[in-house]
C-alpha cells in the first residue's frame, strides 16, 4: 500500500495561492520596465529581453495584471503639449 501524503490536499492549495501572492521578483520587474518603454512589445521579443520562454512571460503578464501590478495599458498622443509642461510650488521661509 502506498503511503499518503504528509500534506492534506487544502495546504498544498494553499502553498499554491500564497505563491499566486507573493511580490513580484528580478523578472517581473523587468518586464515592468520593458512594458512601461513600449506596451505594444510582443511576448516573443519580449521573452529574448528576459531570457525566458513566450508563454512565460504571457503568464508573468496575465499573474502581474490579476495582482494588480499591472493596471492597464495607455497611449500618449502627440502633439500634446503635456511634454514640455513644468508646474512648481516654492515655498521659501525666513
Amino acid at each position: 500500500m502506498a503511503a499518503s501524503p504528509s500534506v492534506a490536499p487544502s495546504s498544498c492549495l494553499e502553498a499554491v495561492t500564497t505563491k499566486e501572492s507573493s511580490t513580484v521578483d528580478a523578472i517581473d520587474e523587468k518586464i515592468v520596465a520593458e512594458l512601461t518603454r513600449n506596451a505594444r512589445v510582443s511576448y516573443a521579443e519580449l521573452a529574448g529581453k528576459v531570457l525566458l520562454s513566450r508563454n512565460a512571460v504571457q503568464q508573468r503578464i496575465e499573474r502581474l495584471e490579476r495582482q494588480g501590478h499591472i493596471a492597464g495599458y495607455t497611449i500618449v498622443r502627440a502633439g500634446d503639449d503635456t511634454g514640455d509642461v513644468v508646474s512648481a510650488l516654492v515655498l521659501v521661509y525666513r
